[in-house]
Formats: structure tokens, sequence, C-alpha cells
């Protein structure tokens, strides 16, 4: 199957005496699915049309310019339904910046910000917005999420989000040799409204409110997952 996409763009950059870099990037990707699919390998059908439209800017010293990026839909559609996306970006170096990250579908949405700071020793990833869920039942953080890749390992720290009286809370905690622990808390989830935001199918048709908690050993040689939790209300 040979893959054909219409890339659109639109470059001028200029580099002065002093290395001093300033330039700009317009264009558009009249098929997003099939990029995405081709970056990373994707065998399976993306069920997505539509494309993508981009502007980048970019300022600086040669070395490290600081590159601001804003990308928004072109006619983007998931399984027939239309998709509004928008995000803007600031690069410096190699911490990213991401004041504005929305994806909006009729009845689902993601809204959120964050920043990817770099050092030697560690990448941590703080999410200081994050709102997701049904519309009108989106489930927000209180506090910054923490996720911290370094060489002791990966951790979540503060994950907590809330909708009304619904909560998820989570930690997470891997060591560099692949073994760990973590737990993932449920108050008051409504089961098809969980099941319905990542488009899974219920064995049986089944109407109620969930309290669960799910503890998991990430070992590789004796992995082991423990579940406790009820359904009320079916």
């Amino acid at each position: 199957l040979k893959v054909i996409l219409t890339l659109n763009f639109l470059v001028k950059i200029i580099l002065d005496e002093n290395n001093y870099l300033s330039g700009r990037v317009n264009g558009n990707i009249n098929q997003a699915a099939l990029l995405l699919r081709e970056i990373f390998s994707i065998d399976y059908n993306v069920n997505v049309s539509g494309g993508l439209k981009f502007i980048c800017k970019m300022e600086g010293l040669i070395s490290q310019p600081e590159i601001d990026i804003k990308v928004s839909d072109q006619n983007l559609f998931y399984d027939n339904l239309p998709i509004q996306l928008r995000c803007e970006a600031i690069a410096n170096g190699l911490n990213i910046k991401v004041p504005i990250f929305q994806v909006n579908s009729p009845s689902k949405t993601i809204n959120s910000s964050f920043e990817i700071i770099c050092s030697k020793n560690s990448v941590i990833a703080k999410i200081v917005k994050l709102e997701t869920g049904q519309i009108k039942k989106e489930f927000k953080n209180s506090k910054p999420i923490i996720i911290e890749v370094s060489k002791s390992g990966i951790s979540i720290n503060e994950f907590f989000l809330y909708s009304n009286k619904s909560e998820i809370k989570s930690i997470l905690q891997i060591l560099p040799n692949g073994e760990g622990v973590g737990k993932i808390f449920l108050k008051n989830i409504n089961v098809r409204d969980f099941f319905d935001y990542f488009n899974l199918k219920l064995p049986y048709q089944i109407e109620g409110v969930t309290t669960t908690e799910i503890k998991f050993n990430c070992s590789m040689l004796n992995p082991k997952l423990q579940i406790v939790g009820a359904i009320e209300n079916i």
C-alpha cells in the first residue's frame, strides 16, 4: 500500500553574521491520520480524516533558538464526528511549554496545559491543568501532576482528578530493572461513562456507580494484580 501525503509549506528563514536565527514556517497536512500512521508504523486502520494546519516561528541564537508552534484542525473527523484541535507550544532548548492543548468532539473533551523540563539527570513532565471526560462531566486536577523519568526509574505523584463526588487517584513507581508498584483508586465512578469515554464495550448493559481500588506489582518475573471494588445502584 502506497501512502500519498500532500504537504504544503511556506518557509522563510534568516541567519545573520552573529548566528542569530529568525524565521517562519507555515503549512498544512491534508491527511493527518496517514502521517501519524507512517511516523508510528501503525498497521491498523485509523478512522480519522482531515488535516492539520500549523504556524511555526523561530528566533534566537542558532545554538538555542526559541520556537513557537501553533497547530489547529482542518476539517478533522473521527468516526464521522467533527474534532476541534488546538495546540500551542514554546520550545527553548530541551524545555517545552504547552500552555494550550485542546481536543474537543461533540461529546468528549480534553483541555490541558503542561511543560516538559529536561536536565542531565531527569526529564520531568508537569501537567499544570487537565480537564477531560464527557461534556459537562469533566474530571479536573486540583494540583499539578508530576511525572518524572530519571536514573532511579519512573514515578507519577499527585495524580488526582475529581468531578462532583467522583474521584480518580493514582501513584506509580517503576525502578530501572522494570520492577515497581502502583495503585489506582476509583471513587463513585459511573461505569457506563467510564467505558464510553475509552470507546470500550461492556459485555452486558450495566448501569451503576463503582468504587474500586486496583493494586499492581510490575515485577516481570512475578506480576500481581489485585482488584477490590463493587458496583452500586445497578
